[in-house]
């Protein structure tokens, strides 16, 4: 879809999400949707070589489950680094009775990340990587975006 972060997908509980993901990378991929049950379709988790298969560049993959719990979540690319590199987006399941609906007007969608100038694989993998990375201090990132964008003070 050529966004960042990508879309919102909203549904009530208890809804059966039926979303298409295309692997248009150069390299393969899988979605996880953390945070949903899975429950009766655990094959749908997105858990490269542990529930699925990943998907093919140039291919396709059909993910169908129920939207449950109610809650705010999010879903992203499982492979690698892929989710530091911006492959995710906010997932909202509401509840069919909204308890404290009338106290609010609106509501707005904050993805919150760090970012990094250079691609994850370059900078973050190798830190992963390596063994004698102990203490625990990841790389800094270069910047936190709000929604996909940031500004310099």
């Amino acid at each position: 879809n050529y966004s960042f972060p990508g879309p919102l997908i909203e549904a009530y509980e208890g809804d059966t999400l039926v979303i298409r993901v295309i692997n248009l990378l150069d390299v393969p991929t899988t979605m996880h949707w953390h945070g949903i049950y899975q429950t009766n379709t655990p094959d749908m988790d997105g858990a490269v070589g542990i529930t699925q298969c990943a998907i093919p560049p140039k291919n396709e993959m059909i993910y169908k489950f129920k939207a449950e719990p109610a809650g705010t979540t999010w879903y992203h690319g499982h492979l690698l680094e892929q989710y530091t590199d911006g492959l995710y987006g906010p997932i909202i399941i509401h509840q069919r009775n909204e308890p404290n609906q009338d106290k609010y007007d609106s509501e707005q969608t904050l993805m919150v990340a760090d970012w990094y100038n250079l691609q994850a694989h370059t900078q973050l993998l190798p830190w992963y990587l390596n063994p004698n990375n102990t203490d625990g201090n990841e790389p800094s990132p270069d910047a936190i975006v709000v929604n996909g964008k940031f500004t310099q003070a």
